[in-house]
């Protein structure tokens, strides 16, 4: 079984034009910025909830829980955007060399 599979000509057309920005800027972009601020408020809103059993009335703010999320969401979408460069740069080469 193969794990890497060749990109379709539509994905490899748009990953082409994605790798132009350069691998800084999609990581960045896609990964810190983009993953990582979504993750931020649906882990935050995730945490305020369930500390509250669910119930908006009784949500309270816990300030030091959210800093320690607002810290840990972009590094972590960070390594995430950075494995996501690596693997389709893998599939590229391989579509590439096809």
């Amino acid at each position: 079984m193969k794990l890497l599979k060749p990109m379709k000509p539509k994905t490899f057309q748009q990953w082409a034009r994605i790798r132009q920005r350069g691998r800084k800027a999609f990581i960045w972009g896609y990964g810190a910025v983009g993953y990582g601020v979504c993750m931020f408020f649906g882990m935050t809103a995730h945490h305020l909830l369930s500390q509250a059993n669910f119930a908006w009335d009784n949500v309270s703010f816990d300030l030091k829980t959210v800093i320690l999320i607002a810290f840990i969401c972009p590094i972590s979408s960070y390594f995430s955007g950075w494995m996501l460069w690596q693997l389709q740069e893998a599939k590229f080469r391989l579509t590439h060399k096809n």
